[in-house]
């Protein structure tokens, strides 16, 4: 008989003695468990049939609400849910591939990865919610370019350790090479489909 792989993921909440517990397997299979750990009991919760990113969940402070990334099929969105329940009490469905998830500022306050309003439910009226890009404003670049911060600029290769192996020289010679090429803007050869006149 194959035992199936299971793996685990816990969240502790900042504010109380609670950890969330997300165990995958069997397959595509994920548990909700919560862990007391006042009382060192864990309440079995739901499962959910499809996967959940794990980097992506975040428990409020105190315990009381987990936002998630789930993924069944093709279709991919963020829930906010009462653990050890996965049913959601909020969910955007996502409109790319790197959009989801979120995090708890405090427990009034959850910043997601997503711009719009949820396609189904309703969250407590005391959350507030922010979207990540106006939470975290660019800026631009805080550092201005120096030598003291990148060092100071060289046409030179980096020179390798290991020069005295055959492989080693080799890596030099094609970065010598590559530093000729790029260099010489008059040897450049036309990109594809150029008539190179």
């Amino acid at each position: 008989m194959n035992a199936s792989k299971t793996t685990t993921h816990a969240i502790v909440a900042r504010d109380a003695d609670l950890v969330i517990v997300l165990r995958r397997g069997p397959s595509r299979h994920v548990r909700l468990l919560r862990w007391d750990l006042r009382r060192d009991e864990v309440e079995g919760g739901q499962w959910l049939m499809g996967t959940v990113t794990f980097g992506a969940c975040s428990l409020s402070p105190k315990g009381e609400l987990l936002v998630y990334v789930a993924r069944k099929g093709s279709r991919t969105f963020t829930a906010v849910s009462r653990p050890p329940y996965f049913t959601a009490l909020a969910f955007w469905e996502s409109e790319l591939p790197w959009t989801g998830g979120g995090f708890f500022v405090d427990d009034d306050h959850l910043v997601l990865g997503v711009t719009h309003e949820p396609n189904q439910g309703s969250l407590p009226p005391r959350l507030k919610i922010s979207d990540i890009w106006s939470y975290l404003p660019w800026k631009g670049n805080a550092l201005e370019p120096s030598s003291a911060t990148f060092g100071e600029p060289s046409s030179r290769p980096p020179r390798h350790t290991n020069t005295g192996s055959a492989k080693g020289r080799a890596i030099g010679r094609r970065a010598r090479a590559t530093l000729r090429w790029s260099s010489s803007a008059t040897n450049r050869p036309a990109g594809r489909g150029a008539s190179g006149s």
